[in-house]
This record gives structure tokens, sequence and C-alpha cells, in this order.
């Protein structure tokens, strides 16, 4: 995925929906719902974790694998919503007047700082079990690890993986070229230190 786009989150979308008519004597409650959509993409981005902050009951949601949330029974006050995701850039937005049933699409920007590479890919050897590991990297989603037989090309294997080691096992004697990069929402970034192993 491409790492362009606007440096900020576009303005969000408020539509009104249909309105309601609250019991007599009762505090006015309303629904807030809506999409969060990848600025680059558009598409539907799930996991987000959608917080209402207003003077009667704070809450939070998470997105589904569409983009989609919602709340029931806003009370009709001031509410901050804030949106948050690891990989993307937090959106905060300060004044939502909920005095009916509204609709709230947002778009939020991928946070494509710097990605520093797993560094230092290390490796222990175990009969024919090879042991690769490497530090976190803040914001990695995932690792790929890739073994040649020649540096950067010819490649043996490929993984991808969620955890910061992984085993080899039953790899034949010879002597490879490994590396690791971590994938954060804007893609992979620089591949550790191109590594020798050898397996007797």
């Amino acid at each position: 995925m491409g790492c362009g786009g606007a440096t900020t989150p576009i303005a969000p979308s408020i539509v009104s929906a249909a309105a309601s008519t609250p019991a007599n004597g009762s505090i006015p409650r309303w629904t807030i719902s809506g999409v969060v959509r990848d600025h680059d993409e558009g598409f539907g981005v799930d996991g987000v974790s959608v917080q209402i902050a207003d003077r009667f009951e704070p809450r939070a949601a998470m997105t589904d694998d569409t983009g989609q949330y919602r709340f029931e029974g806003v009370a009709e006050s001031g509410v901050r919503m804030i949106f948050s995701r690891a990989g993307y850039r937090d959106l905060t937005i300060e004044q939502v007047l909920p005095v009916q049933d509204l609709v709230v699409n947002v778009a939020m920007t991928r946070d494509c700082a710097a990605r520093p590479a797993p560094v230092p890919l290390s490796y222990a050897v175990s009969g024919k079990t090879v042991t690769f590991t490497w530090p976190a990297v803040d914001g990695a989603l995932e690792y790929r690890l890739s073994v040649g037989q020649w540096e950067y090309v010819s490649p043996v294997f490929a993984a991808t993986t969620t955890s910061t080691s992984y085993e080899w096992a039953n790899a034949p004697s010879g002597t490879y070229h490994a590396r690791v990069q971590g994938r954060s929402a804007c893609g992979y970034g620089n591949a550790a230190n191109e590594l020798k192993v050898t397996v007797p």
C-alpha cells in the first residue's frame, strides 16, 4: 500500500439522520454511527477504537471488518469523538452535538513515519532446526523472513509471522542468506542485516 495522500486527516462528514422523539421528561438520546475509511485507498478500516466522551456516559467501540461503528442512546450534549488505530494518525473531532441521529464518516491518514529495520537479526542451529530472532519494531503488524541461497536472490523460502522469532524446521544442509522486514499499515520497511546462515 502506498504512503501518499494528505498529511492531515480530511474533514469528517457529519450527516443528520432520522430524528426520534424521546419520552416526556427523559434526557434526549440519539444514535451516532458511521464508517471509518482509509484516506489513500478508501477501504473500510477495521479495528479502529472509536471513543465518545460526554458528561453523561463516556463509551468506546471498535469498527468491524467493513469499518462501521455504532453508538446507541447518546445523550444530547457536546461530544468529543476520538478515532485511533496502530498505523494511523489519531483523529479527534472536538464538538459533535447530537440533537438527532447522526452519521459521522471519517477518513484516517496512515502514519508513515520511518520504519526502522528489526536489527540485529540473529540465529541459532539445533540439529536441522534454525531459530531466527529479531527485536520488535514499533508499529509493525507482522514480519517477513526471507531465506535465499545467494544474497538478495534465489529465495529458498519466505514466511510471515506476528512473532519476533521463527523456527525453520528440517532445514537442508548448506549456506544461506536471511533477512527480515517489518510491515506497518504503510507497507514493508527496510530489511535487517543480511545474515549468513550455515546448516551442518
